[in-house]
């Protein structure tokens, strides 16, 4: 992977999103104060005298989440010391949120998709449900990375939610549950076909598909990315390269730097793949589905995806926080861009049931009776 340092790569997380760090001085002021002194003093001045009363932290939230609005970032967000550390279980493979995935939609933050069956579903919580306070924060001013951090925490904890649906306003309580991300897992299928369940790309999801790939008297794959929210992009791309044989897995283009093309090893399996995709396969996923289908090597089965396909990277900014900051694209190795679009499937088909692995199924007996 030409062009990024080893440890700056395995640091990347494509999905589950320049520093700056407001200090508090009370009473600090100067009659030619520098922009850092201004916000400081603003900071004190709304800490100590508002009439709305709000925490040093959530203040410092704010301002950096306006920071982020005003380059338009919908994914960047500031993490907090117990964020930032539910981030990092997240990358391993283990967290606790409500099942739910988020998108902007203008100023507001909206939920795009939920795991069916999941504690967003039982709670009442629908696709289009307009995210307006998460516990007692008002979501107003926002990104859609920061809403979710919120929505996240420990383990059968309540968050309560208030959303705005049509013309009415709903509060409902949700329980976070434990959800481990980063197990593979393998189903073999009638005539040799081999189901590969990918949840999140979390450490070691390559080297687990790799060795799926490698099932004696396989004939064909199908790779299900239904809900996979992204993850570490090694893994995404080392995932991809499962299924080719040499060439452009996805490009990273940044400001002012020269795009940087990953590309995968030869001896790649040749056999015929299915990707399942939907609202919810997002980021890594996307690219790892954006690839197989440009370089032919897939066919997509299921919905447009989510959107997402933002290079970020986090920041420390002391005390344990961070912040993740957008700093670029990815684009498929035909150069179309993901974030914001998504994938369009080659065959549309529901997630109700067993719909989606039925139709991949006729696909894969396709190849079959062609190959014969």
């Amino acid at each position: 992977m030409p062009g990024i340092h080893p440890a700056k790569v395995g640091a990347i997380c494509v999905g589950l999103i320049g520093v700056f760090v407001l200090g508090y001085f009370a009473g600090q002021s100067s009659t030619t104060a520098t922009s850092s002194d201004v916000l400081d003093h603003a900071l004190g001045v709304i800490a100590a005298d508002g009439a709305n009363p709000a925490t040093i932290a959530e203040l410092r939230q704010a301002a950096v989440s306006g920071m982020l609005n005003t380059v338009h970032d919908p994914w960047g967000s500031y993490l907090d010391a117990t964020q930032n550390s539910l981030r990092l279980d997240a990358t391993a493979g283990a967290y606790a949120g409500i099942g739910a995935w988020l998108h902007q939609s203008g100023t507001n933050v909206a939920i795009a998709n939920v795991t069916p069956g999941g504690p967003a579903q039982q709670a009442g919580l629908a696709v289009g449900d307009v995210v307006t306070r998460v516990g007692g924060e008002a979501t107003s001013g926002l990104t859609a990375a920061a809403v979710g951090r919120l929505l996240t925490g420990d383990p059968n904890t309540i968050v309560d939610v208030t959303v705005h649906r049509a013309q009415s306003t709903l509060k409902v309580r949700v329980l976070r549950q434990s959800v481990d991300t980063g197990a593979v897992t393998v189903h073999p299928l009638a005539g040799g076909v081999i189901e590969i369940r990918v949840p999140q790309f979390s450490a070691g999801a390559g080297k687990a598909v790799r060795a799926a790939v490698a099932t004696p008297h396989a004939t064909g794959f199908i790779l299900d990315l239904r809900g996979n929210p992204g993850g570490l992009l090694v893994e995404g791309v080392d995932t991809a390269s499962a299924f080719l044989n040499g060439g452009p897995v996805v490009t990273l283009e940044k400001r002012g730097a020269k795009p940087v093309t990953f590309t995968a090893p030869k001896g790649g399996s040749t056999l015929p793949v299915v990707v399942l995709v939907d609202h919810g396969t997002a980021s890594a996923a996307e690219i790892v589905a954006g690839a197989l289908q440009d370089r032919g090597r897939a066919v997509l089965v299921g919905q447009r995806t989510f959107g997402k396909a933002a290079v970020q990277e986090t920041f420390a900014v002391g005390g344990g926080a961070a912040i993740e900051l957008t700093v670029g694209h990815y684009l498929t190795p035909n150069g179309n861009r993901i974030d914001g679009v998504g994938l369009i499937p080659d065959l549309v088909a529901s997630n109700v049931g067993d719909d989606a692995v039925q139709r991949a199924l006729a696909v894969l007996s396709g190849y079959t009776a062609t190959a014969q």
